[in-house]
């Protein structure tokens, strides 16, 4: 959406309705009473007589702090970004005992507060109840964030950048399928992106991403213009004698150094947010590719430290956990299939992703939208992390869904007020596909089929588990390590029962590896300095390739042949690629026109593995068996995960013919900013990006 508004409209545009508020505002009592009620008991320096009296004090606070509030925060604004927490603590503090001296004023003492001190934890315990009752009956409480956050935000950014040249924020939406969001727009689930294409304002287009059809990989195309020689999350490197892993910072940062080539999606003076890659911008935060400790636009954090963003936060956290606990025992009570066993401590995990990194998008990117930056890459991971859990397109899945579609629809509506215009460019880096995984099925994971097939006492280590969602949770909090030290190591510490095991793994001695990216498979031999022929895995390891082409779940295999060059394998056919032809069945005949294409390009990687595995897909069922024990899962070829999608504004031209790959997808957007954007070329942006490095 675009706008370019004066200082009156803009305020018009936040704040909405009179009725609106007042809705609030009436909604904002009754939960604020809840509140009082309790804390009333829980506070000695506090006392409330009476329902009469509690309803009246709630009313008072909520009309106050309506009327108050921009002053406090307008008189916040000028003090240093450190000091802007005490102060914000205070000001709500000071709301508070006005409204009980108003209320000893008139003799009436049925709203009794100690001192500063009870009237802030009066402040932060309403803020946690009413998010809390607030988000669980799924009310819009946007004119309460607007007048907390948004004005505040808009106020210190008031000057902002002064172009009036459009810019463009692109919201990846992780791992959403556009089959699954055609279903959640029926459903009634994304209301507004459902407005957006009703009204043509924006324009819904699939894409195809490469193999794999992952993060790491899609966002290295999309962000850096090329994805070459990542042929999955995990892979072992036999040039390095090492396992490399997307989530790892020190992968990343070797692929951003390998890949970029200075022309960059967001070079050379856009903004990264957490994000694999940081595409050229030299603005980066929670990007694994140039973590570093905070510092530049320290004012972000500082703000958000303020008692409304942490009570809501906090509330937010603590529901996410409590429903997934509540989901997970439904699931299991009503025997919902598929679905997998969610350890109780998972339920954190969640919230991080959920709660947590979705409250920061919303914070940076309104931060982000006043200050004008030209442009903006965020990943939105919390239908991602549901999804692979719970299931792709089950009812407790959309249900996160509708936080992230309401999160577009409050962006929109504080783009209307912001000086620069600015488009919000929606798309997914892949899309997910659903089954009961290899283990469930058979009874046996790839690693242990692979096993069978090897030599008695062979020592072969598998890496089959998934940390992506996480790991992207871990890198906001690695961000805060020089600056918060224990709070970090504290965090760390409670998942240290989800660290993934990237460093594992040493050659010396170890037959073979085999990883798994949802239902593709990777298996290496690490004594082997360069890739192997089928050949010579015959000699070593006679019965693997049959083991594997033989079993059920597996729709086939690719290995390199002496003669042939790269070889497709199944069951009951070959598919040659160097010459497209096949003979017997076609292995690939259910997963995709394109399917030769994709293997083709990663048979060249220099770190292909040795087998590269790829799941069955039971097109019928249209279900694929992860490797991983995932519900929903992506990385390999089968299904809605090859089917992400882009929602741009219809005053961006969509290509003419149909995207395919990520560096495509890199092109294309790349294209929309330099339409309305005439300081951004691509030499400038590689010139930039030289200078910069």
């Amino acid at each position: 959406m675009t706008a370019s508004n004066t200082a009156s409209e803009r305020h018009l545009t936040i704040d909405t309705s009179l009725a609106r508020q007042l809705r609030w505002l009436v909604v904002y009592t009754l939960f604020g009473a809840i509140a009082l009620a309790l804390l009333g008991r829980l506070l000695d320096g506090f006392t409330i007589h009476g329902v009469g009296p509690l309803l009246v004090a709630a009313a008072s606070i909520a009309i106050c702090q309506t009327l108050l509030w921009p002053y406090v925060f307008r008189f916040s604004s000028y003090l240093p970004a450190i000091v802007f927490p005490v102060a914000i603590f205070l000001g709500s503090a000071l709301i508070i005992l006005l409204v009980a001296r108003l209320d000893d004023l008139f003799d009436q003492d049925r709203f009794t507060v100690a001192n500063v001190e009870t009237a802030i934890w009066i402040s932060l315990g309403t803020t946690i109840v009413v998010s809390f009752l607030s988000a669980l009956f799924s009310l819009d409480d946007r004119p309460s964030y607007n007048r907390m956050v948004t004005e505040p935000l808009r106020t210190k950014y008031e000057s902002g950048d002064g172009s009036t040249e459009p810019g463009v924020l692109f919201l990846e939406i992780d791992g959403l399928a556009e089959p699954i969001l055609e279903q959640a727009i029926a459903a009634g689930y994304a209301p507004t992106m459902k407005r957006w294409i009703e009204e043509k304002s924006h324009h819904l287009i699939e894409w195809e991403p490469d193999l794999s059809s992952q993060t790491s990989a899609s966002q290295a195309g999309i962000l850096l213009g090329s994805n070459e020689n990542i042929p999955a999350f995990r892979w072992w490197d036999k040039s390095r004698g090492e396992l490399m892993v997307s989530s790892s910072m020190k992968t990343a940062r070797l692929l951003e150094s390998e890949l970029g080539t200075g022309r960059g999606l967001l070079a050379p003076h856009g903004s990264s947010r957490f994000n694999v890659f940081s595409g050229g911008a030299q603005d980066c935060v929670g990007t694994f590719s140039k973590l570093s400790p905070l510092s530049g636009e320290a004012g972000y954090w500082a703000y958000f430290a303020n008692p409304y963003t942490l009570g809501r936060l906090f509330s937010r956290f603590v529901q996410e956990v409590g429903r997934e606990w509540w989901e997970e025992f439904w699931q299991n009570r009503k025997n919902v299939q598929p679905r997998i066993a969610r350890p109780w401590t998972y339920a954190f995990v969640r919230a991080g992703t959920t709660a947590a990194l979705l409250e920061l998008t919303r914070f940076m990117a309104i931060a982000d939208i006043f200050r004008g930056v030209p442009s903006a890459y965020y990943t939105i991971f919390a239908y991602d992390e549901v999804a692979h859990h719970t299931g792709i397109d089950r009812d407790y899945t959309f249900r996160v869904l509708r936080q992230v579609d309401a999160l577009l629809g409050h962006l929109e509506e504080v783009a209307g007020a912001a000086r620069r215009p600015m488009h919000l460019v929606i798309l997914s880096d892949h899309g997910q596909s659903q089954g009961a995984t290899f283990l469930q099925r058979y009874g046996e994971s790839l690693g242990d089929l692979v096993r069978k097939a090897m030599p008695a006492g062979a020592d072969v280590n598998a890496i089959l588990d998934s940390t992506e969602s996480l790991a992207h949770f871990r890198a906001i909090v690695s961000e805060h390590e020089e600056t918060h030290p224990r709070t970090v190591q504290t965090v760390n510490r409670m998942l240290e029962n989800y660290r993934p095991s990237n460093s594992d793994i040493v050659a010396e001695g170890i037959e073979a590896v085999v990883l798994a990216s949802g239902n593709l498979g990777l298996v290496s031999f690490p004594q082997w300095p360069e890739r192997m022929t089928l050949q010579q895995i015959i000699d070593v390891f006679p019965s693997l390739p049959s083991t594997l082409t033989d079993h059920p779940g597996i729709g086939f295999i690719m290995v390199n042949d002496e003669e042939n060059g790269g070889m497709v394998l199944s069951k009951h056919g070959v598919y040659f690629l160097d010459s497209d032809t096949f003979e017997g069945e076609n292995p690939l005949e259910t997963f995709g026109p394109l399917a030769a294409e994709h293997l083709r390009r990663t048979n060249t990687f220099p770190a292909a593995p040795d087998i590269l595995v790829n799941g069955t897909y039971w097109v019928e069922e249209n279900e694929v068996a992860a490797f991983e024990e995932l519900v929903g899962c992506h990385g390999g070829l089968g299904g809605p995960q090859q089917r992400p999608f882009i929602l741009h504004p219809t005053e961006f031209e969509a290509p003419a013919e149909r995207i395919v790959g990520a560096g495509h997808v890199n092109r294309v957007l790349k294209g929309w900013i330099m339409a309305v954007q005439s300081d951004v070329t691509e030499e400038e942006s590689a010139s930039d990006q030289v200078a910069a490095s």
